[in-house]
């Protein structure tokens, strides 16, 4: 990951990472602070290869430690974007406002640079219950797709919440479009940051 967008805690990269610093809280069962600090205003961070995380059926998981409150806007907690333009998103965790989980997965082409607006887009999305997600807490959220069975399942704590169908399989207009963890930076501009701590992506 590199360390190059904002305030990170230690990952062990080598780019402008700030150390681990007394606003690291650990992550159960882990005795040292890796994690990556997010300050909900312009921090993200973005992989080195992102067409690495590209993948037909792709597991990705991640704890989170939010920190309240929520706030008024999702909050994006890892998006595989399958093409630069804006709205294409391979597979995506965002934390809602209400403490819920939204995975979704994008599962054809929506044809170019208006993919959010375009009516052909077809996504499996999933949802946790409201509250499954509390401020100032570790949670561990999970999200598989498997090309096979063509089914998608989120989880929580280990626990699964929401799965479907999705007969057509994940999309990629490009296999090495961002791979971005604590904001959704897309079109030269950073939206749904996330406030708060993300460890052992």
């Amino acid at each position: 990951i590199q360390e190059a967008y904002g305030e990170e805690c230690d990952d062990e990269g080598t780019e402008d990472g700030d150390g681990c610093s007394a606003e690291c809280v650990y992550e159960p069962g882990v005795a040292t602070c890796r994690t990556l600090h997010f300050d909900g205003v312009d921090d993200y961070a973005a992989a080195d290869s992102p067409g690495d995380a590209a993948f037909a059926s792709v597991t990705a998981s991640v704890w989170i430690y939010p920190t309240g409150p929520l706030g008024a806007e999702p909050q994006s907690i890892l998006v595989k974007h399958s093409a630069e333009w804006g709205g294409h998103n391979a597979y995506s965790l965002e934390l809602s406002q209400n403490g819920a989980i939204k995975a979704r997965l994008q599962t054809v082409d929506c044809g170019g640079a208006a993919c959010a607006a375009d009516p052909d887009v077809h996504f499996l999305e999933l949802f946790t219950p409201p509250g499954s997600v509390t401020p100032d807490a570790w949670t561990h959220l999970a999200l598989s797709f498997d090309e096979v069975s063509l089914g998608g399942t989120l989880y929580v704590n280990g626990q699964a919440v929401d799965s479907g169908i999705e007969p057509s399989g994940l999309f990629y207009t490009d296999t090495d479009a961002p791979l971005h963890l604590g904001g959704n930076y897309v079109d030269g501009a950073l939206s749904y940051p996330f406030s708060g701590q993300l460890h052992a992506v």
